[in-house]
Formats: structure tokens, sequence, C-alpha cells
């Protein structure tokens, strides 16, 4: 749900998905979910603590990736440097 639609259409949420029923302090403090919130998403799907958290430190790991192939995409100089910056905007909230 890191997808960037907020590029596309203003009004998006941060993030499409309500992803927990509940508040949880870090969204209550910052207004979107951030690492430990997917970690508590990942415990009411069953998943190992110790694999969702290499899962969500691969994704960060990819971001000179995801600059690279942003930068060869067709999206205009105006367009990558908004959907990077959205993204590391991101990548911020899963430190």
């Amino acid at each position: 749900d890191m997808l960037c639609t907020s590029m596309h259409i203003p009004t998006e949420p941060r993030c499409a998905l309500e992803l927990l029923m509940d508040e949880t302090p870090f969204h209550e403090a910052n207004g979107f979910y951030g690492r430990e919130d997917f970690l508590i998403l990942a415990g009411k799907f069953g998943l190992d603590p110790e694999f969702a958290n290499q899962r969500i430190q691969s994704f960060i790991e990819k971001k000179e990736q995801v600059m690279s192939l942003s930068k060869q995409s067709f999206l205009d100089q105006d367009r990558q440097q908004d959907f990077l910056d959205r993204y590391s905007d991101r990548l911020l909230a899963l430190k």
C-alpha cells in the first residue's frame, strides 16, 4: 500500500487502505502509519515478526533501485522528482 496514487489523485490519503481498526500511538502522533503499525498488521495476519521486519527492511534497502528505475520512467522530470520526494517521505515512516 505504499504506491503513490496521491501523485494522480491529490485528495487520496497517504495510505489507500485503512490498515488497523484501532488508532495506534504512532498513527495518533503522526497522522500516518509507520513501521510499528505494519508490524502490528503483520501480527494480525499471523506473520512472524522477524519475517515482517525483514520485508520492511528489504523495501528500505531497495531505495537506490527505485530511484534508478524512476529516472528511466516515462514521467517527466517534475513528476519524477515528485515521485521521489513522496517515496523518500514514506521511507522515513518505515525507519
